[in-house]
């Protein structure tokens, strides 16, 4: 496939050990998770997720922290969301719109529709604090992650005893801002 539509196109290590990972386990079928290639793989792709900083994991605990700092240095845009499509034109009676998101059976379009919404912008500067208080699978894009950074700028970094926290959330937001985002889940 050619890329010479993607100007910006840059090899990803994540993206490239996870396609391994994948070819490996349709080559392995059955027990692929018990497969050693399989195996050292997906630890190869958590590595990498932690040492290149694609991937965050924060308990609710530290998340709370997280959303009360960044809400005090105005990192946040306190916003309500705009109301989920109304997918009924694609067949999708009674599901909360991140569900279709997840399910394969969703139509191409209303996967569409949904992720517009995952992705909505919020109306003032900030990453929209409603995305960090729900596994939802919003998508943070990197306009809200730029801003959060902005609204940063030098102030000092913040002490959570022997958590690290705050140096790797703004590492991940930086990460973020020039790699498309993040999606909450």
């Amino acid at each position: 496939m050619s890329r010479d539509f993607d100007v910006a196109w840059k090899p990803d290590p994540i993206r490239e050990a996870r396609r391994q990972m994948v070819d490996a386990m349709i080559e392995a079928g059955q027990g692929a998770f018990s497969n050693p290639t399989v195996q050292r793989l997906s630890a190869h792709v958590g590595r990498l997720e932690q040492e290149l900083c694609t991937s965050l994991t924060l308990g609710w605990l530290h998340l709370d922290q997280i959303v009360a700092a960044s809400a005090e240095r105005d990192m946040l845009a306190v916003v309500d969301p705009v109301p989920q499509p109304d997918l009924g034109e694609f067949g999708i009676e009674g599901k909360f719109a991140f569900e279709g998101a997840r399910d394969e059976r969703t139509p191409s379009a209303a996967k569409g529709a949904i992720f517009a919404w995952l992705a909505q912008v919020p109306p003032v500067p900030g990453i929209a604090r409603f995305k960090l208080l729900s596994g939802d699978w919003w998508c943070v894009i990197e306009s809200e992650c730029q801003s959060a950074l902005a609204a940063l700028g030098d102030q000092p970094a913040l002490d959570f005893g022997d958590w690290d926290g705050w140096d790797r959330w703004i590492r991940f937001l930086r990460v973020a801002a020039d790699h498309g985002g993040f999606i909450v889940s």
